[in-house]
């Protein structure tokens, strides 16, 4: 978990200090969208990694069942109209 964590911010704490304490210019916006991606994928990566280190076993199972009900619930609605 801790890993992912870093996989997704180093890379968006190194360019924001470049940019910080760096010569100006350094950083160009094109270089900096692939850090900010990462750390954006965080809020993504999160959810599935605490869903997959539950304790319980059953939480993979329940959350699959509500994603599949949510899913099916919504085919239904778009067929209906």
């Amino acid at each position: 978990m801790v890993i992912f964590y870093l996989l997704c911010w180093l890379p968006y704490g190194i360019m924001a200090l470049m940019a910080t304490f760096g010569s100006p210019g350094l950083v160009t916006p094109v270089a900096s969208i692939i850090p900010s991606l990462l750390a954006k994928t965080s809020t993504v990566i999160n959810p599935v990694i605490y869903v997959f280190m539950n304790k319980q076993g059953d939480a993979v199972a329940e959350v699959s069942a509500f994603i599949f009900r949510c899913h099916k619930a919504a085919g239904k609605d778009h067929l209906a109209y």
